[in-house]
C-alpha cells in the first residue's frame, strides 16, 4: 500500500513537473526521484527506529516504545504510524492501569472480609447486676462472725419455771 502511494505521488509529481517545465526528460526525473527516495529511506533515522519501536510495543514494553515513537515524531512530526502507535499505547496503558486498580481494590476487600471472619470480637457492657459490690474489711469480719454463729448448735435448752426478762 505504501509503494502504491509513492507511485501515485511520483506520477502526480511528474505530471506537475512536465506541466510547468519541459527541459528535462522523463527518464532523468524518474532516476533522480528513485535516488532521492533511496537516500531518504537509508538515511532516515525514523526508518530503523520504527521497527524497533513496534517490536518494543509487541513485547509489552510500552514505556520504552512510547519514548521511541515520541523521538520518531520529533524527527518526523507528521509520521502517522507513530501517532497511531502512541494512541494504542495510551489505550493499553489506561486499560492495564484500570485492571490493576480493580485488582488492588478486590484484594483489599477480600482482606477486610477475611479479617472480619477471623476476629469476631464481642464487647459487653457492664450493668448494675454484673457489678460486684465492694466489701470493706469490717463487712468481711461481720459476715464471718455471722457464719460462725450460724454453725453453733445447742442441743437442748429447758426453761421450766424460769423467768426471762428483757
Amino acid at each position: 500500500m505504501k509503494n502504491f502511494r509513492c507511485f501515485i505521488i511520483l506520477i502526480f509529481t511528474l505530471f506537475v513537473y512536465f506541466a510547468h517545465s519541459q527541459e528535462s526528460s522523463v527518464i532523468d526525473t524518474i532516476n533522480q526521484y528513485s535516488k532521492d527516495t533511496k537516500k531518504v529511506a537509508v538515511d532516515s533515522p525514523s526508518y530503523s527506529l520504527m521497527d524497533k519501536a513496534i517490536s518494543l510495543y509487541k513485547d509489552g514494553k510500552y514505556s520504552d516504545s512510547e519514548k521511541t515513537f515520541e523521538y520518531i515524531l520529533q524527527q518526523d512530526p507528521y509520521n502517522r504510524k507513530a501517532m497511531e502507535y502512541l494512541q494504542r499505547i495510551a489505550t493499553r496503558v489506561s486499560v492495564i492501569s484500570e485492571v490493576e486498580q480493580q485488582s488492588a481494590r478486590a484484594q483489599a476487600l477480600a482482606e477486610i472480609g477475611q479479617s472480619w471472619k477471623e476476629s469476631s470480637k464481642v464487647y459487653s457492657i457492664e450493668t448494675e447486676e454484673d457489678k460486684t459490690p465492694i466489701i470493706s474489711s469490717d463487712d468481711i469480719a461481720i459476715n464471718e462472725l455471722i457464719e460462725s454463729m450460724k454453725s453453733i448448735r445447742i442441743e437442748k435448752c429447758e426453761f421450766v419455771n424460769e423467768e426471762i426478762s428483757v
